[in-house]
């Protein structure tokens, strides 16, 4: 994984169902502070976003 802007990051799909590279957007927000500083809040995975189950929400 490549480091884009802020918190988007890129990665080359490969395999039959390559669509090339895709972006993985991480999120901050409340209750999102860790130990070490602030920890994600929520991932989104473009190619697996296409149809809504490509975003996680840390609970």
């Amino acid at each position: 994984m490549n480091d884009g802007h802020g918190g988007t990051f890129g990665f080359r799909t490969v395999g039959e169902n390559a669509t090339g590279l895709s972006g993985v957007t991480l999120e901050t927000g409340p209750g999102s502070t860790g130990p070490d500083g602030s920890k994600a809040s929520r991932v989104t995975v473009e190619v697996f976003d296409r149809n809504g189950p490509g975003a996680f929400t840390r609970r």
